[in-house]
């Protein structure tokens, strides 16, 4: 009964972290070139998560932070729920 709750929340997950990807290689692109894109697409890839926030303080643009964190958040709370179903 769980599942109900599951699904949903890989799907958000799912498409939550990949459209901030998107935006933060965007950002990353515009701001450094395709090597730096490159890099920290392959290479370096902890420097997505620092990068919404460098947006959000820089170019007070919060629109990734709040998508990606967000999406984890409301995507735990629905993982939590399931899990409090599935122990009953």
């Amino acid at each position: 009964m769980g599942l109900i709750f599951r699904i949903p929340a890989i799907i958000i997950v799912l498409l939550t972290s990949g459209w901030g990807t998107f935006i933060s290689l965007g950002f990353i692109y515009e701001q450094f070139g395709y090597s730096a894109a490159f890099i920290a697409f392959f290479i370096f890839p902890a420097a997505l998560t620092l990068t919404p926030f460098y947006m959000g303080f820089e170019d007070s643009d919060w629109f990734p932070l709040i998508l990606i964190y967000g999406g984890f958040l409301i995507a735990g709370i629905l993982w939590a729920i399931s899990d409090y179903i599935d122990e009953r």
